[in-house]
């Protein structure tokens, strides 16, 4: 992995976020950080459902997700 594979965002405390780290919003809902190059935004957060959502909207003050 070299540095254009790490996305620019931090979690809502501010730790690094690498591709395939699982992420863990405050309702306990998790997702797996993967990078998809068919979206505008690549970097997703991929729930256990399948539905794929833009990184940034899920560890900003609205979604709060953290690395677990």
């Amino acid at each position: 992995m070299n540095t254009d594979d790490i996305p620019k965002l931090r979690d809502y405390r501010g730790i690094k976020i690498k591709e395939g780290d699982t992420i863990q919003h405050p309702t306990g809902d998790k997702a797996k950080v993967a990078y998809d190059s068919s979206f505008e935004d690549p970097w997703r957060a991929v729930y256990e459902d399948g539905e794929s959502l833009w990184l940034g909207n899920q560890v900003n003050e609205k979604g709060q997700a953290v690395v677990v």
